[in-house]
């Protein structure tokens, strides 16, 4: 009973709070406001809180053991579901001053994932290309091995020049390099072309996407913080012209 009281009095909190900021802000900047999404996930929290507690206190009175009853009952299932649902209260925490530096960093991360996805792009069509000329040219010696199997086929030449190029882990089963290999065995015109493109695509191409995708992220965490100060500032001139009232009232 006494965690059901509890969870009762947490609900009715959390409902106070809601009407207060709702009388606050009124009902059209509550709903369309800036923050319309994090009070929609406010509002729906709220629902949740309101009708777990009420499957609580009616299990509670009917004497139905929430914990031991069997696993065929469908509102035991749904409350058992809803107190999962609690780990999503952890996120108005986030809203907190305190985690600001967070929420910029977050943001400025997902600002960039636009940049990322352009960068990939970027980086798959140059080794796609020297995949199929690897695969034409040294993929015809596969049977002989050292190296020359890693370009059997498509797919597995431009995995083998990804892991070599980007992952820089280009050894075989045993341990061997494979480009080695393939320019002791197979001439060392192979290996030259892989140089070059290990030296175009490290010292070139990668070090412009990482410099493109750093200023993104600084660019979005820097409009987030511009909209922070301004909120800030929207809140406190909120504040005063409140309190003019309130004096002028008074």
């Amino acid at each position: 009973l006494g965690w059901v009281v509890i969870d009762c009095v947490f609900a009715f909190l959390f409902t106070l709070e809601m009407l207060g900021k709702l009388h606050i802000q009124g009902f059209y900047v509550y709903v369309c406001g800036e923050e319309r999404f994090a009070n929609l996930f406010e509002f729906s929290l709220v629902v949740l809180s309101i009708f777990e507690a009420a499957l609580e206190m009616n299990h509670h009175l009917t004497g139905t053991d929430t914990e031991e009853e069997g696993e065929g009952s469908s509102g035991i299932s749904l409350l058992r579901i809803l107190r999962l649902i609690r780990i999503t209260r952890l996120l108005r925490v986030v809203r907190l001053s305190l985690f600001a530096e967070l929420m910029v960093m977050l943001k400025g991360a997902l600002g960039g994932t636009k940049t990322l996805f352009w960068a990939t792009i970027l980086i798959c069509l140059p080794l796609y290309g020297f995949a199929i000329m690897f695969r034409l040219t040294l993929g015809t010696h596969w049977d002989e091995g050292y190296g020359a199997e890693y370009f059997l086929n498509l797919q597995t030449s431009f995995f083998t020049l990804f892991r070599c190029i980007v992952s820089k882990e280009c050894t075989d089963h045993k341990g061997r390099p494979i480009f080695a290999l393939v320019g002791a065995f197979h001439g060392w015109g192979y290996a030259f072309v892989y140089c070059l493109i290990d030296l175009l695509m490290t010292f070139g191409l990668f070090n412009v996407i990482v410099a493109i995708f750093i200023e993104s992220v600084l660019a979005k965490a820097k409009t987030n913080e511009a909209l922070l100060k301004k909120k800030r500032l929207a809140d406190e001139r909120f504040f005063a012209e409140n309190m003019s009232c309130l004096v002028a009232e008074v």
